[in-house]
């Protein structure tokens, strides 16, 4: 079946291309438009997606609320943690925007292994990249400056940092700015205060619900103590 390139970046373009077409051949396209949920936290189903087309939002619930822990554009799979532990869903993903994903059922993965063995490495290498994803966003949120922590989910909510370099930044965080602020676990006063002086330097643009980024070398420079 066709598909879009989009998929066989990050992750996939690390694997052996006989795995790559293995994959795509038994997955089906979903369609989703923004606002709609992917899945839900506690969902007991354990399905493979990787985004075509639009973006998704994962967000967690603790004691407190929900809070926004990642977005994700073309070229992301997402769910490989419960269909290799046969858990229910741990977050929850729905669409930022409207929204093309391939999904592979476990099912149908489970077959392909029973033929391709090596299946269980290549899906222990996405993994292994979403460990170290979420090892460098908790490593962000250590940091003690509140304008770093704001540049720095900036950067990694539009595809500019913490990403597979084969997977282009989109640019545009859909995510409001009471949403950052949780993210960067600072007060939305706080974060409206940060935002505010990005986008009088003209490193971003606030608009209704999203966060266009215009100069993503001018946030890494403030990571690194230059402005």
């Amino acid at each position: 079946m066709p598909y879009s390139k989009a998929l066989v970046r990050g992750w996939l373009s690390d694997t052996p291309t006989a795995f790559v077409d293995k994959l795509l051949s038994i997955g089906r396209t979903a369609r989703y438009s923004a606002g709609d949920i992917v899945f839900s936290l506690g969902a007991n189903e354990q399905d493979l997606y990787g985004i075509a087309d639009g973006a998704v939002k994962m967000c967690i619930m603790n004691e407190a609320e929900q809070r926004l822990l990642h977005i994700a554009g073309p070229g992301f799979w997402f769910g490989e943690a419960e269909l290799i532990k046969g858990i229910p869903r741990t977050l929850e993903a729905f669409a930022a925007t409207d929204l093309c994903l391939m999904v592979i059922r476990k099912i149908d993965f489970l077959k392909l292994t029973d033929h391709y063995p090596d299946a269980w490495r290549c899906i222990s290498m996405l993994a292994v990249d979403h460990q170290l994803l979420a090892i460098g966003a908790g490593d962000d949120l250590m940091l003690s400056k509140v304008q770093k922590r704001v540049a720095a989910i900036l950067l990694r909510f539009s595809g500019n940092r913490l990403s597979h370099p084969t997977t282009p930044a989109f640019n545009r965080v859909t995510a409001t700015q009471q949403e950052i602020a949780m993210a960067a676990n600072i007060s939305r006063a706080t974060a409206a205060r940060v935002m505010r002086a990005m986008v009088e330097r003209g490193e971003i643009g606030i608009e209704y619900g999203s966060v266009a980024i215009h100069k993503p070398e001018a946030l890494q420079d403030i990571l690194s103590d230059k402005f």
